[in-house]
């Protein structure tokens, strides 16, 4: 009851102070404390043909300026072929306009300032539409579903585009967005299948949520300076994309970003990024090559799944969160550097990189994932480091051509938590025919490796000396020699790289010299 009474209380004064008249064929409220005039719907029926909206009206002998168009006041009015709003006129309610399949035209005139929500929304038949300069915000689905709009223009005014605002224009060919646009909601252009170019003004902070989601015939952006972020599937599905910048100024990248974008050849990811999110380039099959800058943290599950034209890849130190699958399937990459700044390789996270040669591990990785090198058909040779603790089961399975294995481990485990040492599922080299796979082990730890699932069912163990360059199984300045000789590019048949890089940092040079020197002085 209290409920009722105080809606009651709200309601009275503003029914006091309105009344319906008809004028001319038209419908109005009248605010009579405001001396102002609202264009509303019909009582019965609906408008049809040709309608102009008065500038003032008179009622009674009080004159009343028509200063806007009510909520739903022509909706669904299908037989609305024009109307034309004098410069009264503030604001256009929601679903002001909605439905009216046979409007192709309107003009809004200077004096607006609002569009409402759904105002113009499944104006099927609409072409044209003159904004004016004076409009500072376009509603949430404001335009949405207009199938026929060819062209929009935005004037500088305009600082709010809300949410689905154009949605679904499939005849939009292009937008600008000016300067003067703050927020740019979620699907504003999505599904707009004709625009083949947007230019994105620089007021903009932020690229929201699926804002040009399966725009088919975009082929660039441009994205400016002032932008931060961009939001999940923004350009998810713009198939026809096929370059874009991204700005030193964007620091995240949202998930499916830029996914299924089939025809897109160059990304420039600008030097503030941190954050590559889940999915974000999933599936960008012609992407050929991409440069991960030094301040990404975290490249997302599935970030460039299915980029199957990428080549190499090189993953900065910065890099401390690979996500699962991040590179699944990008049978084309032939190399990858994994930065020392990750702990763990993700389950599946190279899954089927059917080009895949060579892989070292980085000294800092603890656990190799479940199927993360799994059918990397190419893979020749791998280097897993002391720190790894935990290698998960298909790890490297279906790695037909798999000939070297260097493992570093100096304690093994049958344990797979719970006790020191490398602990590696018996099935982590199911079908790469480990009997063919050659085994390279620090010596003092060989007799160990032949005890032990499935170290024990490779071809044959080899075991080398830790700074044994030359391969006579003892340290001493020879061994100095083939390192020297290797850095000058003249390295002899007999050098032994695994057992020369003496601190496991998979470079040779000075640094190994160093340490061989205190080996042979008895220096640990």
């Amino acid at each position: 009851m209290k409920l009722v009474i105080s809606i009651l209380l709200v309601i009275l004064p503003l029914m006091a102070n309105a009344v319906t008249v008809e004028v001319d064929g038209i419908n109005f409220n009248l605010i009579t404390k405001d001396k102002a005039a609202e264009v509303r719907s019909k009582s019965s029926g609906k408008y049809t043909g040709d309608v102009i909206i008065p500038s003032k009206i008179t009622y009674e002998e009080v004159d009343y300026d028509v200063t806007s168009i009510a909520m739903s006041a022509f909706s669904y009015c299908y037989g609305l072929t024009s109307v034309t709003m004098p410069g009264s006129i503030i604001s256009i309610g929601s679903s002001a306009f909605s439905g009216c399949t046979s409007l192709q035209s309107v003009s809004i005139p200077n004096s607006v300032k609002e569009i409402g929500s759904t105002a113009f929304s499944d104006c099927k038949g609409l072409t044209f539409v003159d904004l004016g300069n004076g409009v500072t915000s376009i509603g949430n689905f404001a335009f949405n579903n207009c199938t026929s709009l060819t062209t929009i223009i935005i004037p500088n005014s305009v600082q709010n585009i809300g949410n689905n605002a154009f949605y679904g224009c499939s005849e939009l060919t292009s937008v600008t967005i000016p300067n003067s646009v703050t927020n740019l909601g979620k699907s504003a252009f999505a599904l707009c299948k004709g625009m083949t170019s947007v230019v994105i003004g620089n007021g903009l902070t932020s690229i929201s949520d699926q804002t040009f989601y399966s725009c088919y015939g975009l082929i660039s952006v441009v994205i400016p300076n002032s932008v931060n972020s961009i939001g999940a599937y923004a350009f998810n599905d713009c198939t026809s994309l096929q370059s874009v910048i991204i700005p030193n100024s964007v620091t995240i990248i949202g998930n499916g970003a830029f996914s299924n974008c089939k025809s897109l050849t160059s990304v420039d990811l600008g030097n503030g990024v941190i954050s590559i999110g889940n999915d974000a380039f999933h599936s960008c099959s012609n992407l050929p090559s991409i440069t991960i800058p030094n301040k990404v943290t975290e490249i997302g599950s599935s970030a460039f799944y299915g980029c199957s034209s990428l080549t190499s890849i090189t993953i900065p130190n910065s890099v401390t969160n690979l996500g699962k699958s991040a590179f699944a399937l990008c049978k084309g990459m032939t190399s990858v550097v994994l930065g020392n700044g990750l702990t763990s390789i993700s389950d599946q996270t190279f899954y089927s990189c059917y080009g895949l040669i060579s892989v070292a591990i980085p000294n800092n990785v603890t656990s190799i994932g479940q199927s993360s090198f799994n059918g990397c058909s190419s893979l020749q040779s791998i280097i897993v480091p002391n720190s790894v603790t935990n290698i998960g089961s298909l790890a490297f399975s279906n790695c037909a051509k798999l000939e070297d294995v260097y493992c570093l481990a100096d304690k093994l485990s049958v344990e797979s938590s719970g006790s020191e040492g490398m602990y590696i599922n018996p099935n982590a080299f199911t079908s790469s025919h480990p009997e063919n796979i050659l085994l390279h082990v620090l010596e003092p730890y060989i007799d160990e490796y032949g005890t032990i699932e499935p170290w024990k069912n490779f071809k044959n163990i080899v075991s080398h000396v830790l700074g044994d360059s030359n391969g006579d199984k003892k340290v001493d300045v020879a061994d100095i020699v083939e390192i020297i000789n290797y850095v000058m590019n003249i390295p002899s048949e007999k050098f032994d790289k695994f057992s020369a890089d003496v601190n496991h940092d998979y470079h040779v040079n000075e640094e190994d010299i160093e340490l061989i020197v205190k080996i042979i002085m008895g220096i640990e």
